[in-house]
């Protein structure tokens, strides 16, 4: 009985050292865990602080976005006005030119007929004194 006390004695020593060490194991591995969900909850607050910078970020980006959008919408329609004044003074310059060289032709033609008519006038004044 006395070998098989100290087997049971050596046992039981091993045990409550096996014990020992897997408390300590569990205490060592509900350390990790606590540390890591720390990190996990310091990760997801910053996760969220980075989206929301981000998110403003690009709210700021849209914004500056549109400004110019309208910006050149406004300088489109300014441009395309000027075309149009342009376009618009070209075609009533046009139609003046068009108008003054018809009148210039008619003051042409009314010459061309006055010197012709002035030339028979002179010719029958030369003719009458001649004779």
């Amino acid at each position: 009985m006395n070998i098989t006390y100290n087997e049971l004695k050596i046992h039981y020593d091993q045990m409550t050292s096996q014990h020992k060490q897997f408390i300590e194991n569990k205490q060592k591995l509900q350390e990790n865990i606590d540390s890591l969900q720390k990190d996990v909850i310091y990760a997801n607050q910053r996760y969220e602080g980075l989206k929301e910078h981000v998110k403003s970020t690009i709210k700021i980006a849209n914004d500056e976005i549109n400004k110019e959008r309208e910006h050149r919408d406004k300088e489109i329609s300014i441009y395309k006005a000027k075309i149009m004044k342009t376009q618009l003074n070209n075609e009533s310059l046009e139609g003046m030119y068009k108008i003054l060289l018809e009148e210039y032709e008619t003051k042409v033609n009314e010459n061309n007929e006055l010197i012709q008519i002035c030339d028979s006038l002179v010719e029958n004044l030369e003719d009458k004194n001649k004779e």
